[in-house]
């Protein structure tokens, strides 16, 4: 088997047909798609008897597990070389499998492939493009380390990647909700290279109510980073750490004051605790008093 689509999904049965009529019709003969039903409480089981196509491969897990726990459940009934993870709410072109597939069979020293993504909501509209700042073609991995240690360039919708490299990586980790796919790319990247083609090969879905708080969101930013920077033993790959360490920072100050809702002091205490060499009080101050210009040069340097 060349390739699986494989599908982890928990309560999708708005979505889960669109998502998985997108994985049958791709242009490519040689793939199957696992699905994993992870103890649904809607009407997704229901949907999913409705199928009746021998490359849908149904499994349930013995209980309900956490996201990253079923993505790795659902790559581990698969038995494609290559794998692409596919959430229950989006959508594939249907050359995405045929591009993507050919780029690494024409390229051992690639690990992974991705591609430019719309972005769409709950009606299916689209809101928007993501094109990450990566050059078309392959990638070296220690040239775009930085870039990936600065913020993720591939999203997972998106992405085709080697068995044999996501299982050197251990698999995605537990503990995280927002940064799981990061961390694996990363540290394919310490072995291997990317691929990123531009053409938009799959959608992604952003539900209207969906938003993360700056104090969770970053929060698990600093702590990949963190870890990352554990696991590296070169300076120039801790000065890249460090350096995300600051950015993130600065971002996730932003972020917060431009919430409504959110309050500042916790987030402001957050990068206290994580970054050492922020200015966190003077720039929040001017960050208040919307001189960006200022914020930046004092926190960038």
């Amino acid at each position: 088997m060349k390739a699986s689509i494989c599908v982890p999904v928990f309560n999708q049965a708005k979505y889960i047909e669109s998502a998985l009529n997108s994985a049958l019709k791709q242009d490519y003969d040689d793939f199957e798609i696992v699905v994993s039903e992870n103890w649904s409480t809607d009407d997704t089981p229901e949907i999913l008897k409705r199928y009746d196509d021998s490359r849908i491969k149904l499994h349930k897990p013995e209980r309900h597990l956490n996201m990253a726990e079923n993505w790795n459940y659902c790559i581990s009934k698969s038995r494609g070389e290559y794998i692409n993870l596919l959430s229950g709410d989006d959508t594939l072109a249907a050359e995405f499998l045929k591009e993507q597939a050919a780029v690494l069979d024409g390229n051992e020293e690639v690990l992974f492939t991705s591609s430019g993504v719309n972005i769409i909501n709950e009606s299916g509209t689209i809101t928007g493009r993501y094109f990450p700042r990566l050059k078309k073609g392959v990638n070296k991995g220690k040239e775009v380390y930085g870039q990936y240690v600065d913020s993720n360039r591939s999203s997972l919708i998106s992405t085709l990647f080697r068995r044999k490299a996501y299982e050197r990586t251990g698999g995605f980790p537990g503990k995280y909700k927002i940064c799981l796919d990061w961390l694996v790319w990363l540290r394919m990247l310490k072995s291997g290279d990317m691929y990123y083609n531009p053409k938009i090969l799959a959608s992604y879905r952003v539900p209207d109510n969906r938003h993360y708080g700056a104090y969770a969101y970053y929060g698990e930013i600093f702590d990949s980073i963190k870890e990352i920077m554990s696991e590296g033993s070169a300076s120039s790959s801790k000065d890249r750490c460090k350096r995300a360490l600051r950015n993130n920072a600065y971002r996730a100050m932003l972020y917060a004051l431009r919430s409504d809702n959110e309050p500042i002091e916790p987030v402001l205490d957050m990068i206290n605790r994580n970054v050492d060499d922020v200015p966190v009080r003077a720039v929040s101050g001017l960050l208040r008093r919307k001189t960006i210009y200022g914020a930046l040069k004092m926190l960038l340097g």
